[in-house]
């Protein structure tokens, strides 16, 4: 009974899949994790194939799978809620912020106002006639 040393890498040379730790050394009926990453542009199905390589024993391949989920578009800030806080009626506010598409797709961006707007004088709602139609930019 000896050490052995693993060597894990995968199949496709520019892999999107990133394993770690890529070298191990195992006792005997020692157990080991190895943590593979997807880094994928888009929400679809991936699939590779993880070689690992074992000294002076017996080979061994892992098929793997993931899918993406979501959107590649990213903000470093939170867009669950803009709050510009209590303003003045006459100024006009702005506030910038750098929206990334990370995919290979074009995407939209969609802005709409969730809330409405009531008046100061009555606490009825305003009109909703005209309703909030979403801004695409």
């Amino acid at each position: 009974v000896i050490d052995a040393c693993v060597k894990a890498f995968m199949k496709t040379k520019n892999s999107l899949w990133t394993i770690s730790p890529k070298k191990l050394m195992l006792k005997p009926y020692e157990v080991a994790q190895v943590d593979l990453t997807l880094t994928i542009d888009e929400a679809v199905s991936m699939t590779d194939l993880m070689h690992l390589v074992v000294e002076e024993g017996k080979d061994c391949n892992v098929s793997v799978k993931g899918k993406g989920i979501g959107t590649p578009m990213t903000c470093k800030e939170s867009l669950a809620v803009i709050d510009f806080g209590t303003q003045y009626t006459t100024q006009t506010i702005t506030r910038e912020y750098f929206i990334e598409n990370r995919g290979r797709k074009q995407g939209k961006l969609v802005w709409t106002q969730d809330n409405p707007v009531e008046t100061k004088s009555s606490g009825r709602q305003k009109d909703d006639s005209r309703k909030e139609q979403p801004q695409i930019f």
